[in-house]
């Protein structure tokens, strides 16, 4: 157990608890986290460049970049107003 600690730093200019240090996660712990539920999902945001790109351990083991999956989600919209604005510039249809 000792081998998996995972380091917090708690500094004013961060949020409490972030975490520094990185560790390679599976499939599962990657859905837990994103709420993706598809690997074809993930194919597909990782093809348009949406989603961090996975790394090959073995030829049937796969993992992603905890850090840059928490990465992904800060860089979310927070709302839907957000979201239009990043996609129509903000505009209403006509």
């Amino acid at each position: 157990m000792e081998n998996v600690v995972l380091c917090y730093q708690l500094d004013a200019a961060m949020n409490e608890n972030q975490i520094v240090s990185d560790r390679l996660i599976p499939f599962k712990v990657v859905s837990q986290i994103t709420g993706i539920k598809s690997v074809n999902t993930i194919k597909a945001k990782e093809a348009c460049g949406e989603f961090p790109m996975r790394r090959y351990l073995s030829i049937k083991c796969v993992r992603w970049s905890e850090r840059e999956v928490l990465a992904y989600l800060d860089q979310l919209p927070r709302s839907f107003k957000e979201y239009k604005q990043r996609h129509d510039g903000g505009q209403a249809a006509a």
